[in-house]
């Protein structure tokens, strides 16, 4: 994920059978966890 800069916010390497949606949900948990500020996605 990236901000609106391009700058790395967070990384994320999930298995190849682990589906688009799935992965997206998991990650934004994390990023909003870790950037209380986050506002729009």
């Amino acid at each position: 994920m990236v901000d609106s800069l391009g700058l790395l916010l967070w990384v994320m390497v999930t298995a190849a059978d682990t589906g688009d949606r799935a992965a997206a949900r998991a990650l934004l948990e994390q990023v909003t966890d870790a950037h209380h500020r986050l506002a729009l996605v």
